[in-house]
């Protein structure tokens, strides 16, 4: 340590426990643990060095800043120095407040000698202290300036008291010794009676002044602050909310959400003016109204406006004007409406001379169930212990209950995830940290998201923060601010309901699947990769995101965490030439016509994605569906890619883009032109062509393609890959491969990461990467050999020679066209299509097929039926999907009938493999798929013969032998009650 602060301090802190403060501890946090430096809390140190007593600088500052209003300060760029205790810091904003604050408070406490008092007040907040290389101080700043570039809390200081804190000794010893708060003391000490009866553990309260200054008026000795502003040419009856909106935005940004809000008179106006806006102040559960004036609001002609109220008073008698307030329509407040869920509590006086009972009582009708309470004094909010008791109360109400909807919740959450979440209740409030499970991604973690759910939840949203040790490099402040945007959207439209697993899946999946921007160095794209030049720090950047899973002879299963496991909904990737017909297979998969399609290169351009469905094979079908001529479709995502051109990897024709577009496919359909009538470049040959397209040449030159797209993005990094072996892995990630996938791949290759640089300088090799790359593609893009146009010219005897060198089992004759034609023609009602027994029966309906072209193409059509038994489409997708096979699940509520749970016709729920009963559980209880309510209670189930009937716990693995599951829980769901 180069030095210590003698004395005391006066510090400017972030109030404990806001966003800026969470923010903020979280960067101190980070870098001391990975730089070794020391932890303190953050804050803007005011004055130092005071030679005084504790008690004796409390009393003179409370003294001096006595008409001192609260102010906020905010944060300005991110500075370095080599300084111990000014080595990484954010220069605050000198306004105003600030620097007469300090100028003041020095007068107040002169310095113990002439350097200190010589000093200029340089304000600055404090993220690093320590004795830094002017590198790691530059590089660490930077990672700060792009996290506070892109934070969505602001950075400002909200000033509403000044701590005194002693600093003498080493920064572990520093304890906080006394404060003396800003502003606002009239209401506070109102409510100072009420602060303390609730107990700090129960309630803390943020004071907030009004944003305008009044004029000073005679006698003054301070001017005043107020909530509304007047509005220019109109009459004192209407005011302005815009001020006093924006501030509680920036308060709520700060500090919120809140569970409650208190106000008195003019503040008890603002209180109710943010109770009907629940979108834009999220979380409120309660409000405590006292002396409020009766509101009318320009504009809102809704159920909670209270117009016909004021006309009644003044039919009566009564000064409408003087208890009742305009609220201007620049506020934008038309669609301001109380939510039924929030509690209200109006407290108003019989003596009240200023704010009449009739227009209190009106302002509470505004809410569903108003609680109303009269006191017997004048326009004040009484502090008597009875009145304390009743605020109490009703802050307090159901505080120590919990409704049966989240009890539900939270327990089915700590039986699904017993290792990975923490609940913490403390009623009404419940905080969940759950952490995400991060082994199958790129990043190393470990990454908890701690969700709050305050007293109105699910009515009113959870709130959530962040939590974790990575580096900015690793995890940037873009990709949690995407995170964050992810959740919120996800949970958004589901408020009123359970959100917590909906965030949770979210957020595993935002996890896995976030790559960041091509700007920012993305792996697989080469166009924005950076040259070799900066190969390097590339890789460097992603050092701290690689987790190493060396083979110990586990299998693929039990490497894999919880995020790979769950329902699986294939993607497949259509690839192959231009004008091979993948367009047509794409429209006869869909049942669309989404795709272009014509005879020349590049139709399509951006890719064609849809839905269709592909037939479980019988062998994964239950025994007593097959009995009974049941088919089990299963839907799945077909993407169809621009057509790729010999060299794409080398930026041919539309280049890496689309071989990009291929990264979230699972499997992959090459559709071939089996009839050999187009050329590598799509253009179409004449039927004579002497010597046309061999299929097996496309076969081999597309292979090539995908290869080098792989190959040559880890090849142009390989000098840096073997200074540091234990980042190939993440050389994969950007293909969306699972880390477990990776391992198994480089295990069987025996190619081990953990060697030591000298020995993969001497042994590896651009060959043997090859071997690994090869094995990684048919590992994470397995290919079926779709080829199409089997019914034209030579196509059947090429048919057989792919066959013959690839294997049945891959290679499918497709007659796309005519599956296209034949989809029409049912539709049109000119054909009828039978295909209930497999026998594949066509028929003409008499008189429709008229022309000699329809003829043809209907012969046609049974031709390719005859030979084929089908156009091979739909085998074509089945047989891509059993590439990389799901687990199939069978969820009924009878074993022995096998009726699908729920009501659902011929339920089969995909899974990937390694998923458990719990998993299938979670699925079919929470979510869009929801059949099931409660808890897990037990489960049963026998193979897909029916037999072998037992109980199976919720850790089991899905398999043939229990895929047909009864589950058993503690409530019904609706279907079940009927």
């Amino acid at each position: 340590m180069s030095g210590f602060i003698p004395g005391l301090s006066l510090w400017l802190s972030p109030q404990h426990g806001s966003s800026m403060d969470s923010v903020l501890r979280a960067i101190i946090t980070r870098y001391s643990s990975e730089l070794g430096t020391p932890i303190w809390g953050p804050h803007i140190t005011l004055l130092g060095s005071i030679l005084a007593t504790p008690e004796e600088t409390v009393a003179r500052l409370t003294e001096a800043v006595k008409d001192i209003e609260a102010f906020d300060v905010g944060l300005l760029d991110i500075v370095t120095k080599d300084q111990y205790f000014q080595c990484i810091m954010a220069k605050a904003e000198e306004t105003p407040a600030l620097m007469s604050l300090n100028a003041k408070l020095r007068s107040v406490f002169p310095a113990p000698n002439s350097a200190f008092a010589n000093e200029k007040f340089w304000p600055h907040l404090s993220l690093v202290y320590g004795d830094l290389s002017s590198d790691v101080r530059e590089r660490v700043a930077r990672e700060i300036q792009q996290q506070k570039d892109a934070s969505s809390v602001p950075w400002t200081l909200a000033v509403r008291e000044i701590e005194v804190w002693r600093t003498e000794g080493p920064v572990s010893s520093w304890e906080r010794v006394g404060s003396v708060p800003l502003g606002n003391e009239v209401f506070r000490e109102r409510l100072s009676r009420l602060e303390t009866h609730l107990g700090y553990d129960q309630c803390e309260m943020v004071y907030v002044d009004g944003p305008l200054v009044m004029e000073r008026m005679d006698g003054d000795d301070v001017a005043m602050r107020t909530w509304f502003g007047n509005v220019e040419g109109v009459s004192s009856g209407v005011i302005c909310a815009c001020a006093m909106l924006r501030l509680l935005d920036r308060v709520w940004a700060m500090h919120g959400p809140f569970d409650g809000i208190v106000g008195f008179s003019a503040g008890a106006m603002a209180a109710v003016l943010v109770a009907g806006l629940p979108l834009r102040f999220e979380g409120l559960a309660w409000l405590l109204a006292a002396g409020c004036p009766g509101m009318h609001i320009a504009g809102n002609e809704g159920p909670n406006d209270i117009e016909s109220t004021v006309n009644g008073l003044n039919e009566a008698g009564t000064d409408s004007a003087r208890a009742f307030v305009t609220v201007c329509e620049c506020s934008q407040l038309k669609e301001w409406r109380v939510p039924e869920h929030l509690r209200s509590l109006h407290v108003f006086g019989a003596a009240d001379a200023l704010v009449p009972m009739t227009a209190s009582t009106a302002t509470a009708h505004l809410f569903t169930t108003p609680t109303l309470a009269m006191h017997d004094q004048g326009h004040s909010v009484p502090m008597r212990k009875p009145d304390l008791e009743k605020y109490s109360r009703f802050i307090c109400t159901d505080a120590s209950t919990t409704s049966l909807q989240l009890t539900d919740e939270l327990d089915a959450l700590a039986a699904i995830y017993p290792d990975e979440i923490v609940i913490e209740s403390h009623p009404p409030i419940h905080n969940v940290t759950i952490s995400i499970p991060l082994q199958e991604t790129r990043f190393r973690g470990p990454l908890d998201i701690i969700f709050r759910l305050g007293p109105a939840y699910p009515q009113t949203l959870p709130s959530f923060t962040t939590s974790h040790q990575m580096g900015m490099l690793e995890f940037s402040s873009a990709a949690e601010a995407a995170l964050t945007a992810a959740i919120k959207a996800a949970i958004e439209p589901l408020r009123g309901t359970s959100v917590l697993f909906d965030a949770i899946s979210c957020a595993t999946q935002f996890m896995q699947e976030y790559e960041e921007p091509a700007d920012a160095g993305h792996l697989i794209n080469q166009s924005s990769a950076p040259d070799s030049d900066s190969d390097f720090d590339l890789l460097d950047v992603a050092d701290e995101s690689l987790v190493i899973l060396s083979h110990t002879g586990q299998s693929s299963n039990s490497l894999k965490s919880k995020n790979a496991r769950g329902k699986w909904k294939h993607t497949i990737g259509l690839v192959g030439k231009p004008s091979a017909g993948k367009s047509t297979f794409f429209n006869a998969a869909t049942r669309s016509s989404i795709a272009r399609v014509a005879a020349h290169p590049f139709t399509t351009i951006d890719p064609n994605i849809a839905q269709g469905v592909w037939k479980v094979p019988s062998k994964y079908v239950p025994k007593r569906w097959i009995d009974e001529g049941r088919d089990v479709l299963i839907p799945c995502v077909i993407k169809d890619v621009a057509g790729l051109v010999p060299g794409a990897w080398e930026g041919r024709g539309r280049g890496n883009k689309f071989l990009n577009d291929l990264c979230d496919a699972d499997v992959l359909i090459h559709v071939i032109d089996a009839s050999g009538l187009s050329d590598e470049n799509g253009n179409i040959l004449p039927t004579d062509t002497p010597n046309p397209q061999d299929p097996l040449h496309d076969i081999h030159w597309v292979r090539q393609e995908l290869f080098h797209w792989i190959f040559s993005n880890i090849a142009r990094k390989w000098d840096s890959i073997v200074k540091r072996p234990q980042r190939l892995p993440l050389m994969f990630s950007g293909y969306r491969a699972p880390q477990w996938l990776v391992a198994q791949v480089l295990a069987d290759a025996q190619f081990d990461v953990t060697v030591s640089p000298p020995y993969a300088k001497q042994f590896w090799s651009l060959k043997k990467l090859e071997t690994v790359v090869e094995r990684f593609l048919d590992a994470r893009f397995p290919m079926l050999l779709a080829m199409n146009k089997a019914d034209l010219g030579p196509a059947a005897a090429h048919v057989e020679r792919v066959k013959e060198k690839f294997g049945e089992a891959v290679v499918v004759p497709v007659c796309a066209a005519a599956e296209v034609w034949l989809q029409s023609q049912v539709k049109a009602g000119n054909v009828v299509f039978d295909d209930a027994d497999g026998s594949h029966v066509l028929t003409q309906v008499a008189g429709r097929l008229e022309s000699d072209k329809e003829q043809q193409e209907f012969q046609n059509v049974e031709r390719v039926f005859d030979r084929y038994h089908g156009t091979g489409v739909e085998i074509a997708l089945t047989a891509a999907v059993m590439m990389r096979s799901p687990v199939f699940c069978y969820p009924v509520d009878d074993l022995d009938h096998v009726s699908s749970v729920g009501g659902v016709s011929n339920l089969c729920v995909p899974m990937k493999p390694g998923s458990t009963v719990a998993d299938v559980f979670e699925l079919l209880s929470h979510g869009p798929e929801a059949v099931l309510a409660g808890q897990f209670v037990r489960a049963e189930a026998v193979g897909l013969d029916g037999l072998g009937k037992r109980p199976v716990k919720k850790e089991m693995e899905v398999d043939d032998s229990c895929s047909i599951l009864k589950l058993m829980s503690n409530r019904k769901s609706r279907w079940q009650k009927g």
